[in-house]
């Protein structure tokens, strides 16, 4: 298996750790990150969940040691009954999930046991208003995961 598959195994287990089970205040139903449907599709009782989509990976040489930057977003869709301050909400929930591994956020680097390779999880960006006429609620978050390892390692 490969490093960024490693990794995007490890992210998709913490997301699904986003359950009222454990504290947070939203119940993912599931996480798509290798064969994901149409979203437009979902119906209101599959909802809340999430996609984590691949984007770019850059590299470096670093003295015989790959610098690696790997871009992903998640996809947080939801039910079009939802308002605004659930959808926040959502992006909290996530935020706390993957800097913390806590619904109540004690900690904030908890990103670095995702896997011994990553060393900075890094926020790009949040669109949170992607309300479609008749559609699922769509914020999206972009992220940036660097990582150092050996070139045959990828």
């Amino acid at each position: 298996m490969s490093l960024k598959s490693e990794i995007l195994d490890a992210v998709a287990a913490r997301l699904g750790k986003i359950k009222a089970a454990n504290g947070y205040s939203i119940d993912v139903k599931r996480v798509y990150y290798d064969k994901i449907p149409m979203g437009i599709q979902l119906n209101s009782y599959q909802l809340p969940v999430i996609f984590i989509l691949d984007a770019s990976d850059y590299f470096e040489l670093e003295h015989s040691c790959l610098k690696g930057s790997w871009d992903f977003r998640l996809q947080l869709w939801h039910s079009n009954r939802e308002g605004d301050f659930t959808m926040l909400d959502f992006v909290r929930q996530v935020m706390k999930n993957l800097y913390a591994d806590s619904p109540t956020a004690e900690r904030s680097d908890a990103f670095r046991a995702l896997h011994p390779s990553v060393y900075e999880l890094v926020p790009i960006s949040v669109s949170t208003d992607l309300n479609m006429i008749d559609a699922n609620r769509v914020s999206e978050l972009s992220f940036q995961v660097r990582y150092r390892t050996k070139l045959f390692n990828l």
